[in-house]
């Protein structure tokens, strides 16, 4: 008798839970179809999501390449003479863009018998242009 008043009573537990739960989501629907929002926009604006990343921000040199010093320019200018080209990035890597070719080169280099090295030959680099 102990036994199946404690069963009842965890199976009571359950049942509210899992209503709460319920009602939760059919509150969460209801709120969609109100505001007529995708749960993508829900997400986002409840924190729960970042939003999708704008061309401006995709396509932004600045995680790819270092932005030009002043001593960079003073440099370029000293040793270019008259008609110094002095670019408004530097062609210097970041980390992020160094580790990242790090990865791709690691996932799809092979061995190389002949010099005994990693190396990205036709069949890896259309691997991982296959990714891309």
């Amino acid at each position: 008798d102990t036994v199946k008043a404690s069963s009842s009573s965890i199976s009571k537990e359950e049942k509210q839970q899992s209503s709460s739960a319920m009602v939760d989501q059919e509150e969460e629907i209801a709120f969609l179809i109100r505001c007529n929002q995708s749960p993508q926009q829900l997400l986002v604006s409840q924190g729960k999501a970042l939003p999708e990343l704008t061309d401006r921000e995709k396509y932004n040199t600045e995680f790819l390449l270092e932005k030009t010093t002043p001593s960079a320019i003073a440099a370029v200018t000293a040793s270019a003479g008259d008609d110094p080209i002095i670019l408004p990035l530097q062609p210097k890597a970041t980390e992020y863009l160094e580790r990242a070719v790090d990865k791709i080169f690691n996932a799809h280099s092979v061995d190389d018998r002949a010099s005994n090295e990693n190396v990205l030959d036709r069949k890896a680099i259309s691997k991982w242009m296959t990714k891309c």
